[in-house]
């Protein structure tokens, strides 16, 4: 009984890690996102490409 009790702590704290991750590749995800919107990057981009053209 101890045994399948460890078992199943182990498991939930397992899946309880694994969905933080997940939250936090999504909050990374999100910024670079918006980011990637950002006039700054643009006008960035469109300056590097006219500097290596």
């Amino acid at each position: 009984m101890f045994v399948v009790l460890v078992l199943l702590a182990l498991f939930s704290v397992n899946f309880a890690i694994l969905f933080r991750i997940h939250d936090d590749q999504q909050i990374i995800k999100d910024k670079i996102e918006k980011l990637g919107n950002s006039q700054y990057l643009n006008a960035f981009l469109k300056y590097e490409r006219g500097y290596y053209e």
